[in-house]
């Protein structure tokens, strides 16, 4: 019966709802960085990927053998601790620029805009971001302060992109 009527059951699609009252608003921000940029701006898309393992092997590889295709790798490994990968995408070049930092807090995340500010001397720079807390700590936003050609639209004392309605 399920299968006559195309009904998949065991498939499952998530979904959040956000109770965020201004969500509406700052979506309609981030859509119109991406639909129109600002002329003479730069809008990069940051994220980062938390706790990558780094891994090592725990017993060398054995020496390739004529007639197989591979070497044979053990399987055990040792755990070299952790890194997050951080990166911004240039929505009008496609260029990616990333670091790598030990730790995910607010003083690497302000290591990691320097450069940018370096590398994006002119124009103003929209950075969007998820709601991480160092986003918005306090050191982060004095450091935007002292670069206010650097803005992150989801924050709710950023300055609206798009008139509402």
């Amino acid at each position: 019966m399920l299968s006559e009527a195309n009904l998949k059951s065991h498939r499952h699609r998530y979904f959040l709802t956000s109770r965020d009252p201004l969500y509406e608003e700052k979506r309609r921000d981030i859509v119109s960085l991406y639909l129109g940029q600002p002329v003479g701006a730069t809008v990069l898309c940051l994220d980062e990927k938390p706790s990558i393992q780094v891994l090592g092997r725990k017993h060398p590889d054995l020496p390739m053998r004529l007639g197989y295709p591979v070497t044979y790798r053990e399987f055990e490994y040792v755990r070299h601790g952790v890194l997050n990968l951080f990166a911004a995408f240039n929505v009008r070049t496609g260029r990616v620029l990333a670091d790598v930092q030990e730790k995910k807090t607010r003083f690497e995340f302000i290591e990691l805009l320097e450069p940018w500010a370096w590398h994006y001397k002119r124009g103003d720079v929209h950075c969007v971001l998820d709601n991480a807390s160092y986003h918005s700590a306090p050191e982060v936003k004095d450091w935007l302060a002292q670069h206010p050609r650097f803005q992150f639209p989801f924050r709710a004392d950023a300055r609206v992109l798009v008139e509402p309605g």
